[in-house]
């Protein structure tokens, strides 16, 4: 697994505007506010690393000088980061799209900088999950359970028994058992046939409303881990005050 990491690349998500957040940010982009003594992109930076990651991408477009900066070459933790900006914003989806050329293995691995996961994340499982799925699964998406009324989270439906995601945005999928309650994380491994879901580069898209809904609507197929562990998507106020709080319980 360690020479599959090497050898695998991850797309760090970092062009959003974090509006929600423009009252405390002091003119910082998302990923850059402060959480447990640091910005919050680092928390996912270090994780990457630990798990063995070598090469990773950054798009950035809202305050990219100031993420640019902060980033440099990626060799304070061990990485090399090529940033990647964007003229036009193109969301998650159309930033996924937009290095279709540049990233060179089978596998690619995106997570939202904005995130704040446990230090026990285990995303070597998740992984080796994606990696040893015979179904050769279009991508694996990283779910947890949540209450409706929890947040603004979309609730995604699985198949236990098939080990497939059974519903996202539209219908169930047909001739599965739908067992819901679940969000997206904002991590997941995506199998390179997936871009042919895509629209042409330099088009706006999400990747979960756009690119995993037309999977999925289409019969393809999509993999999960669940992780019950510690997650917040810092996106409001409240939401950082909390991950704040609970950094300071953090080891990592």
């Amino acid at each position: 697994m360690s020479d599959v990491v090497a050898n695998m690349e991850a797309l760090v998500l970092a062009a959003g505007f974090g509006k929600r957040l423009a009252s405390v940010s002091a003119g910082k982009p998302k990923p850059l506010i402060e959480v447990g003594g640091r910005p919050i992109i680092d928390w996912n930076l270090e994780l990457l690393a630990r798990c063995g990651f070598r090469k990773v991408f950054v798009n950035l477009h809202y305050e990219a000088e100031q993420l640019k900066a902060h980033l440099g070459d990626g060799s304070r933790w061990g990485l090399e980061i090529e940033c990647l900006y964007e003229p036009v914003i193109l969301g998650t989806g159309g930033a996924v799209k937009n290095i279709e050329t540049r990233f060179s293995g089978a596998q690619l691995l995106t997570i939202n900088s904005d995130i704040l996961l446990g230090a026990d994340f285990p995303l070597r499982d998740v992984l080796a999950k994606h990696l040893g799925d015979a179904r050769n699964p279009l991508a694996t998406l990283v779910l947890r359970p949540f209450s409706v009324g929890e947040g603004d989270f979309t609730d995604i439906g699985i198949d236990c028994r098939a080990g497939r995601i059974s519903r996202l945005l539209s219908g169930d999928l047909k001739g599965c058992d739908v067992v819901g309650g679940y969000m997206y994380v904002g991590v997941a491994v995506l199998a390179r046939p997936i871009f042919s879901y895509m629209p042409p580069v330099g088009i706006f898209f999400g990747l979960a409303d756009y690119t995993f809904a037309k999977v999925l609507d289409s019969g393809g197929w999509l993999s999960y881990y669940i992780y019950s562990g510690y997650f917040n998507d810092v996106g409001t106020p409240k939401r950082l005050d909390k991950a704040r709080d609970d950094a300071k319980n953090f080891s990592n």
